[in-house]
């Protein structure tokens, strides 16, 4: 594979530098710098009651693979359940482009027989609050993989991860179990994290190191809910 990567792109061409690879390298688009791989068909799981699913990637097809989709749910006895779908590297060379964001969840409330009630529930799920709407929000943080589209640039200055990281996860909680007999409070969770539920024909940005060099590539993806992963291509700079 011809060495075309960041710096050694602009170098080969004798660029000026103001041109940057930033600026030939878009996600998704197909050219002759890139080693592309589309998977016919597409591979879609599904994680649901107590599974867990893995599918590996060799991005750039030497033989050892780079990073791992982990799919994980389960169902209690009490009705508790969560199902969520994450993305790890297998190497040291290979990250992915993440970002912190901020999930608010809104606070369903009333009271009945002297026992107030109380349902926190994600924008991204869709409860239906009968009752009172309290302005008592909370909010919670999480690292995620950026969501890119067609087209777009290459954003070198995001962080970079190579841990574990959730793309979707959906939580049930009933916290009943939680209050003794005299709490006259009940609480139920229904959460929705990550940016990816319910994305359709979008890129997840990755990165391969070699030598000191970063080559950049995507991953097309698509999401069901929180629960259905589709995964379509992955694309990798030629080196």
């Amino acid at each position: 594979m011809r060495k075309l990567a960041l710096l050694g792109f602009v170098l080969a061409l004798g660029l000026s530098c103001n041109v940057q690879y930033e600026d030939v390298f878009l996600i998704g688009e197909q050219n002759n710098l890139l080693f592309m791989t589309t998977l016919n068909p597409a591979v879609e799981m599904v994680v649901g009651g107590y599974l867990d699913l893995e599918y590996t990637i060799d991005l750039d097809q030497d033989g050892e693979e780079d990073l791992v989709f982990k799919g994980s749910s389960a169902v209690a006895a009490s009705g508790n359940e969560w199902n969520d779908w994450a993305i790890e590297a297998l190497t040291q060379e290979c990250e992915f482009a993440c970002e912190e964001v901020t999930h608010t969840f809104k606070v369903c409330s009333h009271t009945a027989d002297e026992q107030n009630y109380f349902v926190y529930y994600s924008d991204k799920y869709l409860y239906n609050c009968t009752h009172l709407e309290s302005n008592d929000n909370t909010t919670e943080k999480i690292w995620t993989p950026i969501v890119y589209s067609l087209g777009d640039q290459v954003d070198a200055t995001v962080d970079w991860f190579s841990a574990k990281t959730f793309l979707t996860e959906y939580a049930y909680t009933d916290d009943y179990t939680a209050h003794d007999e005299d709490d006259p409070n009940w609480s139920a969770w229904y959460k929705v994290y990550g940016n990816w539920p319910d994305v359709k024909d979008k890129y997840l940005l990755v990165r391969l190191k070699q030598e000191q060099t970063y080559y950049y590539g995507w991953i097309k993806l698509s999401f069901g809910g929180t629960n259905h992963i589709k995964i379509m291509e992955f694309a990798i700079s030629e080196y």
